[in-house]
């Protein structure tokens, strides 16, 4: 057998990590692991979390080289492989890491010529789940290893929870026994990666009987959802212009949902499909806790295990949901990872899937995450835009001329726009999470880069660590965006703008005061045009938060509601 040890460059101490390589080698280690540190490692356990507080000492990929090199130039013989999350290495460029690499003594192979030489090794992941510490071995392994072997007897290298020499000793005896040929194991990894889940939602998506399942839950949903006119708004608009100009403005009332918000479309519709393939524990992620409540909701209804997962600073101003998630029997697990927010919370939530994966299905809350998640969402919200069409035609006689979404992850927004898509007449504003500057708007200031499995629009730095996000809002201040959006705005088909804190709250105010939003950009249409806005949650939950911001955004646009400490 063959001893394979990986290290996080950088941790503990930069000064550290050349004579822990040089230890490695000298206490045994055949080939070394060599991690780049990355803010969001959502596939590792709490050791390499822990790890990978490397960045505080700002190690990024050109260090971690120079380690490599110094350990080379004092006599380190041991292969190297470099590791880690792919986002800093597409912005740092791959051809440019490939040349790096060869200079500083990482070795290297291309996947084309492993694959064509077949004689390398091939990585047996030997558990489901994150890495990190196990008290024992998977007792499923043996079984694995000897699946492996009848199709092929290139060396295994069996890795993930291999914690005492006693593991090692149980693993390699099993690791090393012959096999016959190489082939794909395809019934595997259809188990581990949940390959079936994206066949039965493909089946799904063309079986009558599905959608009618669930249309049939449509009353419980409240479907449909009122298209109401914004009479007020409109005239309060018209007034301002000299009632010389002011578009019409119309509320598609997704607040008035079951549960509050359009997240229940998506929470039956993904729970309906995870009863298809036999799922009987259900989990989510969310930042504003309407996807949670949505979706304990719905495990209620059908009798599931229900846990979500939630940033602890979300936890804290969105208490009220966090208890209406309990009320309906679901465990509300608090992040304390990272920048306590959604982010974070969909790390969890992707950490405890890939563990438990057989029983467990993910009901990601927005147009995120890998394939085919973002079009399943896509497809269960698009319930929004289709309504709405008929009622815009069936009410104002015409389809809108503007229609206006909030974006966070996006699930709302793209169920709006999609059935209008080919609407050329039809122009859509996606309105993002400003913060306090632009500490959100991932579509206005943000670059491409790779997160939660997606190719994406990214707020991060230039070596591709993920930025902290801020806003007022708990459920938009998400760092990525879902990929139809990215697409939308390079395509030009919808514009995507940045509205800050400050804005926001007089949007609120307005709401509150009146029933609508957006009067500037009402304002400079005709009055024979219409606006359609998706009011996509209720605002009660944030009444709190907004009290809370007051004292610092009130004196700017004239709102003083202080009526002491809250």
């Amino acid at each position: 057998p063959v001893f394979v040890a990986f290290i996080t460059s950088g941790y503990p101490d930069p000064e550290e990590t050349v004579d822990i390589l040089l230890g490695l080698e000298e206490g045994g280690a055949d080939i070394i692991e060599f991690g780049i540190p990355f803010t969001d490692p959502l596939a590792d356990g709490p050791v390499i979390q822990e790890a990978n507080n490397a960045l505080k000492h700002n190690i990024d990929i050109d260090q971690s080289l120079s380690f490599i090199f110094q350990a080379r130039a004092r006599g380190l013989k041991a292969p190297v492989l470099f590791m880690g999350y792919y986002n800093p290495m597409l912005m740092y460029g791959e051809e440019k890491l490939i040349e790096n690499c060869k200079k500083n003594g990482v070795n290297e192979l291309r996947i084309q010529q492993l694959s064509k030489i077949s004689d390398s090794f091939i990585y047996v992941v030997s558990r489901l789940g994150t890495t990190g510490f196990r008290a024992e071995v998977d007792k499923e392994l043996p079984d694995l290893i000897a699946r492996i072997r009848k199709h092929t007897d290139i060396p295994l290298a069996v890795g993930f929870g291999v914690s005492t020499r006693e593991h090692f000793k149980i693993i390699a005896s099993h690791a090393e026994e012959k096999g016959k040929r190489a082939e794909k194991v395809k019934e595997y990894a259809s188990e581990v990666c949940g390959l079936s889940f994206g066949l039965r939602d493909e089946e799904a998506k063309e079986d009558p009987d599905f959608w009618k399942e669930y249309r049939s839950y449509y009353d419980y949903m409240g479907r449909e959802s009122k298209l109401q006119y914004a009479d007020r708004l409109t005239a309060d608009i018209r007034r301002l212009t000299g009632d010389t100009r002011g578009a019409r403005i119309w509320l598609k009332r997704e607040d008035l949902n079951h549960t509050g918000s359009h997240k229940i479309n998506n929470a039956i519709g993904q729970v309906l499909l995870a009863k298809r393939i036999g799922k009987k524990r259900i989990i989510a992620e969310t930042g504003a806790g309407q996807h949670g409540v949505a979706t304990a909701t719905v495990c209620a209804k059908f009798g599931l295990e229900c846990v979500i997962f939630m940033g602890s600073d979300d936890v804290k101003r969105q208490a009220l949901n966090v208890f209406r998630m309990r009320l309906l029997g679901a465990t509300v697990k608090s992040v304390d990872s990272g920048s306590r927010t959604l982010k974070d919370a969909i790390n969890e939530a992707m950490r405890d899937w890939v563990t438990n994966v057989r029983t467990t299905h993910y009901v990601v809350g927005s147009a995120i995450g890998p394939h085919p998640f973002p079009i399943i969402v896509r497809e269960f919200q698009s319930v929004i835009g289709k309504e709405a069409r008929e009622q815009m035609l069936k009410q104002a006689g015409k389809l809108p001329d503007l229609i206006v979404a909030c974006v966070g992850g996006g699930s709302n927004a793209i169920g709006t726009f999609a059935p209008f898509l080919d609407d050329k007449d039809v122009k859509m504003v996606g309105v993002e999470a400003g913060g306090k500057g632009l500490h959100s708007a991932t579509l206005s200031v943000g670059k491409p880069g790779v997160l939660h499995g997606t190719h994406t629009y990214l707020l991060q730095t230039d070596k591709g660590q993920i930025k902290d996000t801020d806003s007022i809002s708990a459920g938009l201040d998400y760092p990525g965006v879902g990929p139809e959006h990215s697409y939308l705005k390079d395509d030009g088909r919808v514009e995507y703008v940045a509205v800050t804190n400050k804005d926001a709250l007089i949007g609120f105010r307005k709401m509150s005061e009146l029933e609508g939003i957006i009067p500037e950009r009402a304002s400079k249409m005709r009055k024979d045009q219409d606006i359609l806005l998706c009011v996509s949650g209720r605002g009660d939950k944030d009444v709190r938060s907004v009290a809370k911001a007051l004292p610092e955004y009130g004196p700017q646009i004239g709102w003083d509601l202080r009526i002491g400490d809250i």
